[in-house]
């Protein structure tokens, strides 16, 4: 058993430390602000900038109900180089039922999986119908905007 706990602290280090680098812009802890809920749909472009200057924008590609694959391209400061990628998000619940009609529901993968991960910036979501999902973010740590599909190519 204290292997066990051994191989879960050492895992759970290594994690925070590989993803230290991104900035969680759905975190409000801390904050004056309460999460804010935008409606993204496949054929328009988030735009995240940070107040540091990084930036990113995020196109969803493939949508479904409970999950949606995107590509994304990132700038760390005004002038650095874009970086590109993409990536995929899901819902994978597990729902508990409680005495008087209460309910829990618990990510089965962990958390991960419901965070758009563009460069240095997560962001948390959600399915909202099969054109659409809904991106969470918190108003002191990032603007957001939305763009025509027609400018991914040159945002951020």
């Amino acid at each position: 058993m204290a292997h066990l706990r051994t191989l879960l602290a050492v895992f759970t280090c290594i994690s925070s430390i590989a993803f230290a680098a991104e900035t969680n812009v759905s975190a409000c802890l801390g904050s004056r602000s309460t999460a804010e809920a935008v409606s993204l749909e496949k054929n328009e472009v988030l735009v995240v900038t940070l107040p540091n200057g990084a930036a990113a924008a995020v196109q969803l590609t493939t949508l479904s109900l409970e999950e949606a694959s995107y590509r994304w391209r990132f700038r760390e400061a005004p002038g650095a180089d874009v970086k590109i990628g993409a990536g995929r998000v899901f819902e994978d619940f597990s729902k508990i039922n409680l005495p008087g009609a209460n309910t829990v529901v618990l990510p089965r993968n962990g958390t991960r999986n419901l965070y758009v991960i563009a460069g240095g910036i997560m962001l948390m979501w959600s399915g909202k119908d099969r054109k659409s999902g809904w991106v969470y973010y918190c108003r002191d740590l990032a603007k957001v905007e939305t763009v025509p599909l027609s400018e991914f190519s040159s945002k951020p």
